[in-house]
């Protein structure tokens, strides 16, 4: 339960702050390779993985047969073993933390993430979990990993209209921006939601 409590309390902070990071942290090249490759790691993450060295590790990079790299291997184990036996919850569902299974798999992904003892490790993990794992257990997963990793500190992470764009504008503002795209042409797309409704769900303004 304190796991739950934990995560919760670190993704709520990052929703309302999606900028802030723990402290000062040289901007380095050894940095802004972790940083590039963190925002390649969410960039469209619900469709498959555009970039291609990510997508190479991922299908190389065997957790199971690494289990040395990580501080517990139970958690990677049993993931392992829930996505072989295709068991978790498919990309493209709902997750949500209020289903235990799906907290419990998106939990076992975190400390899969937590326990991996350095950099390499962990990022290789994320790259053979970005296409394998539900996106909203990914996300939330290495979201709180992030935040809790050492070795990320200082990691800016996307805000969450980046991420979850669907969720900020309706099918209407994406089709247009979508033409717009294709015909490679500026747009301005109208964006006003604001309105009013009656209990008789009638629209006042």
């Amino acid at each position: 339960m304190r796991w739950v409590l934990a995560l919760v309390c670190a993704t709520l902070c990052h929703l309302a702050a999606a900028k802030s990071t723990r402290g000062e942290v040289p901007a380095d090249k050894d940095f802004l390779i972790k940083q590039k490759e963190i925002l390649r790691l969410f960039n469209k993450v619900h469709e498959p993985n555009r970039f291609k060295e990510q997508v190479e590790i991922g299908k190389i990079y065997e957790p199971s047969n690494n289990l040395n790299r990580y501080k517990n291997p139970a958690p990677v184990k049993k993931l392992v073993r829930l996505c072989t036996n295709n068991s978790l919850l498919p990309r493209g569902k709902i997750f949500t933390l209020f289903n235990d299974k799906h907290r419990n798999e998106m939990v076992l992904l975190f400390e899969s993430f937590l326990f991996s003892q350095d950099w390499e490790t962990f990022y290789k993990t994320a790259c053979w979990a970005r296409d394998r794992i539900n996106e909203g257990q990914f996300i939330y997963a290495l979201t709180v990993a992030v935040l809790h990793r050492e070795d990320t500190k200082g990691v800016v992470l996307p805000p969450s209209y980046e991420i979850y764009p669907h969720l900020y504008v309706n099918s209407e503002v994406i089709h247009a921006a979508y033409k717009a795209k294709m015909r490679q042409e500026p747009a301005v797309v109208r964006m006003n939601f604001t309105e009013i409704w009656n209990l008789d769900n009638t629209v006042l303004s």
